[in-house]
C-alpha cells in the first residue's frame, strides 16, 4: 500500500524495484509503453538503471480528432484488451489476493485457460 500523495512516477519506480525481485522475467524486458504521468522520474530511472526504453505515447491514432471525440492512443488497446480478458475470470474480477505472488499466479492461470480454450475451439 502507498499513500495517496505519492506521485505515480515515484510509486512506479518503487513498485518496479520490488517486482524485479519476484519476477526474473523483468530482466529481459527492453521496451515499455507508459502513460504520460510516468514521463519524468519513472522514465529516467528505468532508462538509466535498468537500460530499458520507455515510450510515452502522446500521439493519438487520429491525426486530427474532432472536437469532443474519443481519442485512443496507438498501443492502449493492447492493455485494455488484456485487462478485459483477465476480468472475465471470476477470481480476478475483484482484488481478493493478499500477496503479489498469489495475484501473479492467478493471472498466469487465467492466461493459460484462455490459451487452451482458444486452441481447442
Amino acid at each position: 500500500m502507498r499513500p495517496a500523495n505519492v506521485h505515480d512516477g515515484q510509486a512506479g519506480v518503487t513498485f518496479w524495484e520490488q517486482a524485479e525481485h519476484i519476477n526474473p522475467l523483468l530482466d529481459d524486458l527492453v521496451l515499455m509503453y507508459a502513460d504520460s504521468t510516468f514521463g519524468g522520474h519513472f522514465k529516467e530511472q528505468l532508462e538509466t538503471i535498468y537500460d530499458m526504453r520507455v515510450v510515452i505515447s502522446k500521439t493519438p491514432i487520429e491525426d486530427q480528432p474532432a472536437v469532443g471525440a474519443l481519442v485512443i492512443h496507438k498501443w492502449r488497446w493492447i492493455v485494455e484488451r488484456t485487462i478485459s480478458w483477465l476480468g472475465n475470470n471470476r477470481r480476478l474480477a475483484k482484488d481478493y489476493e493478499r500477496t503479489i505472488l498469489s495475484a501473479q499466479s492467478f493471472i498466469w492461470i487465467a492466461h493459460i485457460r484462455r490459451t487452451i480454450r482458444h486452441a481447442f475451439c
